[in-house]
């Protein structure tokens, strides 16, 4: 199935995207997890069809009962926001916690978000802190922001100038003006804290 999905995703590129659809939706119905998941962006999006919350969950739910992390990922976002589902922050938890244990970048990000601000689980700054860490360490670029945050600060982490800077810094790089801003704020108190 891997192969004829690729296949599908090459029909979408050359612009053939009526046809990569009706396969798309061929190969999910086979249960093919990374078609049921494209299948769910589709209709959570409306991409050449009608927005549909229920048709969405309906795939992201085949394709997160295999255990496939993006389609977990997607599904907690749903459960998140309440988006096509009653919301339920701690489901939405339990479900980037499983794609987040698998390596899912933005689901690690999630998590670390869950702990540091949801009505349903206790605030956790430490375990906020070591999924920031997880999704930063990965290139995922909204959990750099953060982790360098909580190095400057010591939220959840043992306060450490220059690891902050070091995360400014790779930020910064990228023209991040907020970024630049606090690596410039950091090096006026001590010149230090950068690593060449």
């Amino acid at each position: 199935m891997e192969k004829e999905f690729k296949e599908i995703m090459q029909l979408f590129e050359e612009m053939r995207n009526e046809d990569a659809w009706c396969l798309m939706e061929e190969l999910g119905e086979k249960g093919y997890a990374p078609a049921q998941y494209k299948l769910g962006v589709r209709y959570l999006n409306g991409f050449w069809t009608e927005q549909s919350y229920d048709e969405a969950i309906e795939w992201f739910t085949m394709a997160a009962e295999q255990g496939y992390a993006p389609a977990q990922n997607a599904l907690g976002d749903c459960y998140f926001f309440g988006n096509g589902v009653e919301q339920d922050q701690a489901k939405a938890a339990e479900l980037f916690r499983k794609a987040a244990e698998q390596g899912h970048a933005e689901a690690q990000f999630n998590l670390g978000q869950c702990y540091l601000d949801s009505d349903d689980l206790e605030n956790d700054m430490v375990k906020a802190a070591e999924w920031f860490l997880k999704a930063a360490e990965q290139g995922y670029i909204d959990a750099q922001f953060w982790i360098a945050d909580f190095y400057e600060k010591g939220i959840g982490v043992k306060q450490d100038m220059a690891k902050a800077a070091e995360w400014f810094r790779m930020l910064a790089e990228r023209g991040d003006e907020t970024a630049q801003k606090r690596l410039k704020d950091i090096l006026e108190k001590d010149k230090n804290y950068i690593s060449e």
